[in-house]
C-alpha cells in the first residue's frame, strides 16, 4: 500500500466520523439533502487540507453556523 492510499484512507475515516458526529448533533441523520450538504463540506475542508477529524468537525460546525445566521439575516430581511 502506497503512502497516498494511506493517506486517503485516513482522509475517508475523518471525513465519516465528523460527518456521523455533525449529522447528530444537528439531527439530520435522515435527512439526505442536509446530510449530502455536510458531506460535500467536510470533504471540500478535507481537500483544503484540513485532515483531522477534530479540526474538520471544528471548522465545518464554524461555517455551518455562519450559513445558518446569514440564511436567518436573509429570512428576517425579506419579511
Amino acid at each position: 500500500m502506497s503512502e497516498f492510499e494511506v493517506q486517503q484512507g485516513s482522509d475517508v475515516s475523518a471525513i465519516n466520523v465528523a460527518l456521523k458526529t455533525l449529522c447528530r448533533e444537528y439531527g439530520v441523520e435522515r435527512d439526505r439533502k442536509s446530510v449530502l450538504q455536510i458531506a460535500t463540506l467536510l470533504v471540500r475542508l478535507s481537500n483544503e487540507g484540513t485532515l483531522g477529524t477534530e479540526d474538520l468537525v471544528r471548522i465545518a460546525r464554524d461555517e455551518l453556523m455562519a450559513g445558518f445566521a446569514f440564511s436567518s439575516d436573509a429570512q428576517d430581511h425579506s419579511s
